[in-house]
């Protein structure tokens, strides 16, 4: 479901004394999130920090602790970004949102929304399967999407983006509005 995220400022130039946020990008391999990232890196300023889950490097022997571990730094970093520097961080990757909410349960008030970008699964398949995945990690791969999106439907900040359909430009403008969004609402 594509929600409406309302009229926001054009550029981050408008921006004044914005609302702070650890924003997540989250979807399966396959869905456009590193292209996504790649594509709002005009965002990164005085005001917002736009990081790859993965760009810290990932083991060979990867698996869920590690995953969990490495959300946990993500979160530290994100809650020092805010306090330190009064930026927002926006971070890509599969990330999966309770492991994110019982790090950021940690701390206190602390703003936080998830972004779903939501692939037709036959898309997914076949970009992995161009990208030489075997058979049974893009089957493992489907069912995870089904369950990443379940979660992040779980949270009660989320969007879910279908992108079925959409140019990489049209997702790209869809998640900058949501971002800039975040950033320029005020709670009453």
């Amino acid at each position: 479901m594509e929600r409406n995220v309302g009229h926001t400022v054009k550029n981050t130039n408008e921006i004044k004394n914005p609302k702070l946020y650890l924003l997540f990008v989250t979807g399966t391999s396959g869905a456009g999130k590193t292209t996504l990232k790649d594509s709002l890196q005009h965002l990164n300023n005085e005001f917002i920090s736009i990081h790859d889950f993965d760009e810290w490097g990932i083991p060979e022997d990867v698996d869920e602790n590690f995953r969990i571990k490495r959300t946990g730094e993500w979160i530290e970093y994100g809650v020092k970004n805010m306090k330190e520097n009064h930026k927002s961080t926006v971070l890509f990757g599969q990330v999966v949102p309770h492991e994110v909410m019982d790090w950021v349960n940690q701390y206190d008030n602390i703003n936080t929304a998830f972004g779903f970008i939501d692939v037709d699964l036959k898309d997914i398949e076949n970009r992995l399967h161009e990208r030489g995945w075997e058979p049974q990690l893009i089957e493992a791969n489907l069912i995870w999407s089904s369950h990443l999106k379940r979660f992040t439907e779980a949270q009660p900040d989320h969007v879910i983006y279908e992108s079925q359909g959409k140019t990489k430009e049209e997702v790209a403008a869809f998640f900058e509005k949501w971002i800039m969004y975040k950033l320029c609402v005020r709670s009453n």
